[in-house]
């Protein structure tokens, strides 16, 4: 492949792993130049601020977790953390979708379709939501032995997973 299209995929699975550990600082390099520099703070925000902008940052909204570090009305063993979109802000593909389950990147139509289930009535239709979300689930309930890339999940609790996710957002 050219250049410009491997300089490409080693920005994003850069910027995956900067999303996903926000307390690491990365600095990446390419010809010569910063293509992406984390202060490793150990707040997505200011991740989020590195890899789309302090413009785009500003109308994000923060998920933490409710009292006790887990999420209201959600499965005692399901956390959901990250940032969302606020409905002012989308975008017309699901490349800004980021999905973590216990900090490792994922791709997951089960998550994607919660968030824009989420955002029904608040978006456009065809237009998607920014949205880095960290889904904290015990070991056991996640199998990662789905896909030979390990970046698909199946999770023992769809729907809880589901239900956490949706009301999250």
């Amino acid at each position: 492949k050219s250049t410009a299209t491997e300089n490409s995929h080693i920005a994003a699975i850069v910027t995956r792993y900067a999303l996903a550990f926000p307390e690491v600082k990365f600095v990446l390099l390419m010809d010569s130049r910063t293509a992406l520099q984390t202060a490793g703070t150990g707040r997505l925000l200011d991740v989020v601020i590195a890899v789309y902008g302090a413009e785009i940052a500003q109308k994000m909204v923060e998920i933490t977790a409710g009292e006790a570090g887990w999420q209201s009305g959600a499965p005692a063993d399901i956390r959901v953390t990250g940032v969302v979109s606020s409905p002012v802000l989308s975008r017309a593909g699901r490349d800004a979708l980021h999905f973590f389950v216990n900090r490792r990147a994922i791709d997951s139509r089960l998550l994607t379709y919660a968030v824009e289930e989420a955002y029904t009535g608040l978006l456009m239709q065809g237009r998607h939501p920014l949205v880095v979300l960290n889904i904290s689930i015990p070991p056991g309930a996640v199998d990662v032995n789905v896909h030979p890339a390990k970046s698909e999940v199946k999770f023992r609790d769809e729907r809880a997973v589901f239900a956490a996710v949706q009301k999250a957002v």
